[in-house]
């Protein structure tokens, strides 16, 4: 035995992907809705720019190294001579001081290094969390713009419709479907009059196929509700104006159960 439910998943974890460093994006390596791996890479931003800025700080590290050298270098050898009583404490204390300012002046080239190095390695934005990768459906100036319903439409195409809709036309042009489509709404055209010529609440069954639709007298609203009550989904495209729009592929006895139930419905409000 299969019993199949619909549902309807949640992620138990969302990460937003953002980039640290500005840029322009030359590359994607994932696809939409693909599955990644925490630290696989996502975007590219071009890393020439923190390229250079990178060799930029290693030059004047390079710099700050080679001058904090000879201050070093000066130091000791004004060390020397003040012990030697050839030149003063002051002198001493002075060469002292430039070594160690040359030395900050390395520490602080070190830290620009290691500033523009994490730079480059933020131009690659990589996942933060292993999971799916969400699939947008529109850009963010278009999602700005339109509201809930908007993005609807029985004439929109996608990958899936038109593939979908070429199967069908596949099945309506050689499978027989227009035939049996005549037939069943025939059938379905029958039940709906004969419901019509018993129930004044019916002001007219109009159609053709198996689309269909019945004009009641007055509003709509309370078939709708009591239809879906046994089972058939039914709808109301005008205030008075009953629709059915059955599926292709439903039976003459199906067709006779939706006669039977939109009856009932009929005949439950014209009780109250």
């Amino acid at each position: 035995m299969v019993r199949e439910l619909p549902g309807r998943i949640a992620p138990t974890r969302v990460s937003e992907v953002r980039p640290r460093v500005s840029g322009i994006v030359v590359e994607r390596s994932f696809r939409q809705g693909s599955e990644v791996k925490a630290g696989d890479p996502l975007y590219r931003i071009d890393p020439r720019p923190f390229e250079v800025e990178v060799q930029s700080s290693e030059a004047a590290l390079a710099k700050a190294v080679a001058a904090f050298d000879q201050a070093a270098q000066q130091a000791r050898r004004i060390a020397t001579l003040t012990s030697q009583r050839a030149t003063s404490e002051a002198e001493n204390e002075k060469a002292n001081g430039a070594m160690r300012q040359a030395e900050a002046e390395v520490e602080g080239r070190k830290a620009e290094v290691a500033r523009a190095r994490l730079n480059l390695s933020y131009a690659t934005v990589r996942a933060p969390i292993d999971g799916v990768v969400g699939a947008a459906l529109v850009s963010q100036e278009v999602a700005d713009t339109i509201s809930y319903g908007d993005h609807g439409s029985t004439y929109g195409g996608n990958l899936l419709a038109c593939r979908a809709a070429l199967c069908f036309l596949d099945e309506l042009d050689t499978g027989g479907l227009l035939g049996r489509v005549s037939r069943v709404g025939d059938h379905l055209e029958r039940g709906l009059r004969a419901m019509a010529a018993r129930h004044p609440l019916i002001k007219e069954v109009r159609g053709a196929g198996l689309i269909w639709g019945l004009e009641l007298t007055r509003d709509a609203a309370p078939v709708i509700k009591e239809g879906l009550a046994r089972g058939v989904i039914v709808n109301r495209t005008a205030e008075t104006v009953v629709r059915l729009l059955p599926p292709l592929v439903i039976t003459e006895a199906e067709v006779d159960r939706l006669v039977s139930a939109t009856r009932d419905a009929v005949k439950s409000v014209l009780s109250v």
